[in-house]
């Protein structure tokens, strides 16, 4: 009757005594493990543990089963849950390379935004240049023909603009 949801310090859990003492299976853990609070708290005689590690061997977590009474536990078992845990592994290992995947293709998507704008606008002002103004004209003349509404365009010439850039610089 343990629980669902319950949570243990990892210092203080069985599953980390297994580990130590490489121990998988025991119908003793009371005995053992008497000074653990959640194998006295719940009564824990029958304990099965089976490590779930990564792909590099690293420890992720623990598959395990308890019972409050003392059960034999065939070697077809232990082999279930070493299969299961197995599968936990592999599908945290799939969840890692989608995480990595994703916030790799953001990083990307991030990058072609950046030269999308370096291509459609000025790297000085940040206004559309000729290739940025067509876009922007062809996606309003799209959505004015499906919406039967009309564009309207402003130009707006400086003259003698390059002599102000040549006088006082790019930034004025």
């Amino acid at each position: 009757a343990i629980p669902p949801g319950l949570t243990v310090p990892w210092e203080r859990s069985p599953c980390r005594r297994a580990l130590a003492q490489n121990l998988r299976v025991t119908d003793q853990a009371d005995a053992l493990w008497g000074d653990v609070e959640m194998v006295g708290r719940h009564g824990i005689r029958t304990y099965l543990s089976e490590p779930v590690r990564d792909r590099d061997g690293e420890l992720v977590g623990t598959l395990c089963a308890v019972s409050d009474r003392r059960v034999p536990v065939s070697g077809d078992a232990a082999h279930i849950v070493g299969l299961f845990a197995r599968l936990i592994a592999h599908q945290f290992q799939r969840e890692r390379q989608l995480a990595d995947l994703r916030r790799h293709n953001q990083e990307l998507s991030s990058r072609v935004t950046v030269l999308a704008e370096r291509e459609t606008a000025d790297a000085l002002t940040g206004i559309a240049n000729r290739r940025g103004l067509m876009k922007a004209l062809t996606r309003a003349m799209t959505e004015a023909a499906s919406g039967n509404l009309r564009v309207a365009v402003v130009f707006i010439d400086l003259d003698r603009f390059k002599v102000i850039n040549d006088i006082y610089g790019h930034k004025a």
